[in-house]
């Protein structure tokens, strides 16, 4: 008997729809698992002769659709939760879902944009990046680390990107995600930098004393242009990476390098001695000075050395 598969209240609810003569379907839990069925769509019928009903199997039905519930609701809570800003869209970029942080990014804060076109909520998307979108629905990946994204505003923001496509069961692509961080202090904070390192370069450039630092290897980290000169190069960037031996001044490399470990390893700066140096232009003299470089934990890295050329006053 169909009552065997019901719980006792389920089949009472099935006589009673019989008994009134109703027309209906039910989906309905199953007892004992018969068949492997665990779920049943429960169809009743009127006709003349009274009324039927039919059972029909609704298990993976019912646990496709509860697994696409449970998906909707981890990814709900992922993006919900998601620090970085997520957005997932269908084949017509239209908006799937949003992360709080992809609104909180783009000022979209109380704005309903589920459905809406991703062109629509942001129509000064370049056109450009409208066709890495068409690549990436058409199965690729693609990601920037650095990109500028000029409002309507007249602002810019700089953001690193990645789009992915999402794929449905048959094996074709469903839409996009698209996940961004805005970068724009870090820009803005790099600009300021590399400001105020031009700044300092242009300074210690236009001072009459020589300039270097080197690391705890004798490597040269860096020099004012007077320095770069007197070695033969044209900029201070070309000496990054040199040691003595690399310049004129080879034959007092062992010296110098000599000089330098005592004053890293003792920490202790040693000031207005006077050396001999062979620059470009020919043997000079020199009052040198060389401090030790400090990290912020106060270690020593490296030293940093200032010199004149005082070749004059020993030949006066």
């Amino acid at each position: 008997m169909w009552q065997d598969f019901l719980s006792a209240q389920d089949s009472h609810l099935v006589c009673s729809q019989i008994a009134a003569g109703a027309s209906g379907s039910m989906l309905m839990p199953l007892c004992g698992e018969q068949w492997g069925w665990r779920y049943a769509h429960i169809s009743i019928s009127r006709s003349e002769s009274g009324c039927g009903g039919t059972l029909v199997d609704s298990t993976h039905e019912r646990e496709s659709a509860h697994r696409a519930r449970m998906v909707k609701e981890e990814l709900d809570a992922l993006l919900s939760g998601a620090p970085a800003a997520v957005a997932m869209f269908d084949r017509d970029m239209r908006y799937l879902r949003a992360s709080s942080r992809w609104k909180a990014d783009y000022e979209l804060e109380g704005q309903d944009i589920i459905g809406r076109c991703h062109y629509d909520v942001f129509p000064e998307i370049p056109q450009r990046w409208r066709d890495i979108h068409r690549r990436c629905l058409e199965g690729v990946s693609e990601r920037c680390d650095e990109d500028p994204f000029d409002r309507t505003d007249g602002s810019r923001i700089w953001i690193r990107w990645e789009v992915r496509p999402w794929w449905l069961d048959d094996g074709s692509v469903g839409g996009l995600v698209m996940m961004t961080e805005n970068i724009t202090a870090r820009k803005l904070a790099e600009g300021e930098y590399a400001r105020l390192q031009n700044t300092l370069q242009i300074a210690i450039d236009t001072m009459p004393q020589r300039l270097f630092w080197k690391d705890g290897q004798g490597r040269y980290l860096g020099c004012n242009q007077g320095f770069a000169e007197d070695a033969g190069l044209g900029s201070p960037a070309e000496m990054i990476g040199l040691t003595d031996f690399d310049l004129p001044w080879r034959e007092q490399a062992p010296q110098y390098q000599a000089d330098d470990a005592v004053v890293r390893e003792s920490g202790v700066a040693r000031l207005n001695f006077e050396e001999a140096l062979t620059t470009q232009s020919g043997a000079r003299w020199a009052r040198t000075s060389k401090i030790p470089l400090r990290d912020t934990s106060g270690n020593v890295f490296g030293c940093l050395g200032v010199f004149q050329d005082i070749t004059e006053e020993r030949t006066r």
